[in-house]
């Protein structure tokens, strides 16, 4: 039957979010806005009117993104727009300071190897004080080469490299149904960050363990070389059970 001239055609169903998410982020701003104007009585004011742009000094409506690979921090990414914008990125920085630190240990073994080459040579002419001169020199070197710890950045760098690559290859060998599932998607990114993650807590590890060198003089010890921290534990026992909790996702194999 045709509807009364008189009767209000039936609402429209209000629209729904995609996800639970907007929806929460929506009822958020809407409360934001709400408390906003209640807490400070600015119902009477003018807080609605149009301002111009140049009031907004922080620059967002400015101009377009100057490379579409740029990062907006905003914009959700494929996986395949991760892998340039992340995975590839961090590689290629970890492959430019591989060959630094490999030319910088290299000079380093060559200085020493220089150096005792050297020492040997003006003590056969027994020239005394040129000979402490060389010693001291070789010793300063080898102190720094210790000190800069070369080879275990260059093991650190390899490492993250070679997981990234494998990470690369398990994503590669994955059909274009596979793909697209949620649960591969998440685990691509779940494992790029950890490799970047593992990476970085290494580095942080050992700046920690430099520094604590340094005060070692200062903090007393257990007699045996190892500083005591809280509790009675030396530090080498105590990062001996942080490692034993600390998961090594990133070094594992990657699902099949």
């Amino acid at each position: 039957p045709l509807p009364h001239p008189t009767r209000p055609p039936p609402h429209p169903p209000a629209p729904r979010p995609s996800s639970t998410s907007q929806l929460e982020l929506c009822e958020s701003i809407n409360l934001w806005r709400d408390e906003l104007v209640s807490a400070a009585d600015l119902q009477t004011t003018d807080l609605e009117r149009l301002r111009s742009p140049g009031l907004y000094r922080h620059g967002q409506y400015r101009g377009q993104l100057t490379s579409p690979d740029s990062d907006d921090h905003h914009s959700p990414v494929k996986p395949e727009t991760y892998i340039r914008l992340r995975v590839q990125r961090m590689m290629r920085f970890y492959q430019r300071r591989l060959p630094v630190y490999s030319r910088m240990r290299f000079a380093l073994r060559m200085a020493v190897l220089c150096c005792s080459t050297a020492s040997a040579v003006l003590s056969y002419l027994e020239y005394a004080g040129w000979v402490i001169g060389v010693t001291s020199l070789a010793g300063a070197i080898i102190s720094w080469s210790e000190y800069s710890e070369t080879a275990r950045k260059i093991e650190r760098y390899t490492r993250a490299v070679r997981s990234l690559k494998k990470l690369l290859s398990w994503w590669d060998v994955l059909t274009d149904v596979e793909k697209a599932g949620t649960e591969n998607i998440s685990t691509l990114i779940e494992l790029g960050e950890a490799i970047v993650a593992d990476e970085r807590q290494a580095w942080q590890s050992t700046a920690a363990r430099l520094l604590a060198n340094r005060l070692r003089g200062s903090v007393p010890t257990d007699g045996m070389g190892s500083t005591v921290a809280e509790g009675g534990k030396s530090n080498e026992s105590t990062e001996d059970h942080n490692k034993s909790e600390t998961p090594m996702k990133a070094s594992n194999g990657f699902p099949a």
